[in-house]
């Protein structure tokens, strides 16, 4: 599992067997290396809260394959000082439900 980003640019997207078509994550995204274009990788994001709470953003990426919703990714509060955190996403949709918004 590859967690920094190499913001690459995207080539295509499709979705994956782990998450029900049209629901946030469901979608892979193919993307290229902007250091070396030789090198891809895939790229799953998915953003929860917003309106009355805090936005938490999740990404994860794989190498080679398309990383799982289970797969430790990368997620951030836009509500409080959690940034950087590593995890599931269950970890970043159960912070969204808990965020004191840095209280």
């Amino acid at each position: 599992m590859i967690l920094a980003a190499d913001r690459g640019r995207h080539i295509d997207s499709h979705d994956t067997d782990d998450a029900t078509p049209g629901a946030p994550g469901s979608v892979c995204h193919l993307m290229r290396s902007a250091t070396n274009p030789e090198v891809t990788h895939h790229e799953r994001f998915v953003t929860l809260g917003g309106d009355e709470g805090p936005t938490v953003t999740w990404t994860a990426i794989c190498a080679d394959q398309c990383p799982s919703l289970d797969d430790n990714g990368v997620w951030n509060c836009t509500g409080c000082p959690a940034k950087d955190r590593p995890g599931p996403l269950a970890d970043a949709e159960q912070h969204v439900i808990s965020c004191t918004r840095g209280a």
